[in-house]
This record gives structure tokens, sequence and C-alpha cells, in this order.
């Protein structure tokens, strides 16, 4: 018999030391290459279902919304769960940790989705009241230099709306999910204002976090801004960790009206 076969074979805690250590290598090895054929996978899939949605983009305009909601959920569910070695910092963009001011070239890439605060030429009075809203996009490119994206709106309906954005108008959205119970840094906590994607629409909204998560695959429940109920809110709704993200400063005391397009927001 080999010694590879003899050394395996044994229990790793009556292997000489040196034999323990090689094993303990090897199943690290293979644990890091079964994550990367992994990530790999996700990445094609994802890739795959960008296709699809370019494919049917001149279709009816109902099968293209219904194409993309499945796309934004499915994107929500394939992003990885953040796994680090015992009292590793969470990297940025992972859960509630945001990008900072220095982005990395690893960070942001083309075809990421980010909120992004663009000029809302369908609000009524927005020849008199210029007025924003925060939509979801598609990174095109990014100029370091000059700080500031190209973007495209996931939801344009007639053909694509391209815009060039300060980096201050655009907000990347979580890479990795938080894991609560390892790293409850990287959640946000009950009664924190955030952004959120509201269902069944491509527009962020803010939101007061009702109950976060508490397993690995759990949804934040939110309480979305609404002045049409007694107490400013609405019935908590539960939103995945891909598309919560912390309410700028700058947005905390605006007042911002809902896109004509999300008319049916709320039923």
């Amino acid at each position: 018999m080999c010694n590879s076969a003899f050394i395996t074979s044994q229990p790793i805690s009556s292997q000489p030391s040196g034999s323990r250590l090689a094993v303990a290598e090897f199943l690290t090895v293979n644990h890091n290459v079964m994550e990367l054929e992994l990530m790999e996978k996700i990445n094609e899939l994802t890739e795959i279902c960008k296709e699809v949605v370019v494919k049917i983009a001149k279709g009816p305009r109902n099968m293209r919304r219904g194409v993309l909601m499945s796309l934004l959920q499915e994107s929500a569910k394939s992003i990885p769960m953040w796994v680090g070695s015992v009292n590793e910092t969470p990297p940025p963009l992972c859960g509630a940790i945001g990008a900072g001011n220095n982005l990395d070239t690893n960070l942001v890439a083309p075809g990421d989705y980010v909120a992004a605060l663009v000029p809302d030429l369908e609000c009524p009075d927005a020849e008199f009241t210029p007025n924003e809203s925060w939509i979801l996009a598609e990174v095109i490119s990014f100029n370091r230099e000059k700080r500031q994206f190209q973007v495209e709106d996931v939801d344009a309906e007639e053909g694509k709306v391209r815009y060039t954005l300060d980096r201050s108008k655009v907000i990347l959205l979580p890479k990795w999910k938080a894991n609560p119970v390892l790293n409850p840094d990287a959640i946000f906590h009950k009664g924190t204002l955030v952004l959120a994607l509201y269902p069944q629409t491509t527009c962020f909204y803010r939101a007061v976090v009702d109950t976060y998560p508490a397993h690995a695959h759990d949804e934040y429940s939110l309480y979305f801004e609404d002045p049409s109920y007694p107490d400013g809110y609405a019935p908590s709704i539960r939103i995945p960790q891909r598309y919560v993200i912390l309410c700028p400063e700058t947005d905390r005391r605006t007042a911002r009206h809902s896109r004509n397009r999300l008319s049916y927001k709320k039923s």
C-alpha cells in the first residue's frame, strides 16, 4: 500500500504530526478549489440569465418585466455567503459594510448592480421642481480619475437609458451575504434607516429595519415609508440582504416622490 493511502486510512489523531498537517493542507486546498469552481458556476449562470434578458428585450413589456423580476430574485439568492478565518474582518460589500470612499477595481466591474440616484423626469412637476429617484442600474464603466460612473437603467421602457453620475450618486450593492452569527457587525440592526428595493419594482425606497437576519439565509423585515398610512409606514415586508443598503446622510431628510412607472407599488 502506498504511503498516501496509508496516511488517509488512519484516524487523523493517530497519525504523525507531519501527516496530520499534510492532510489538513490537502483538505484546505480541495475546499478552496471547490469554492472557486462553485463561484465560476454561479457566474456562468448569472451571465446566462443576463443573456436571456437581452434576447427578449424587444418582446412584450409584461414579458420583459416578468423575466427581469425573476432575474433579480435569483441574483439575491445566488450571492455567496462570506466565510473568513477566525477573527477576520468581513470585506467591503459584505452585508451592511459599504464600499467606502476608496473604490478598488476589485469592488466594481461592468455588469455589477448598483443603486443610482437619477433625474426623475416622470415626476409630474419635474419641469419646475427637479426631483431624483434611487433606481436599480447596471454598471457600464467607472472612471477612477473623474470618480464617475456610467450606468444603465435595468428597467428602461424604451430602449437603453444611460446616465453619467458622480460617485456620490452611486451605491454599490452587497456582493456577499453576511452571517449574522459569525459577523453581527455586518448586519443592519433594528431601527436602522436603510434604502431597499421594493418587491416587484426597480426602485429603492427608504425603510426602517424591524427585524434583522438571525441566521445565515434569513431576510430583513422592513417598514417602508408610506404617508398613506397613519403612522407613516407600510406593514413590514421581507427583503433579502442583496437589496438592503444604508440610507445616505444626504437622503435622510429629503422627500422623494415615487416614479410614475411604479404607481402599482401598493395594491
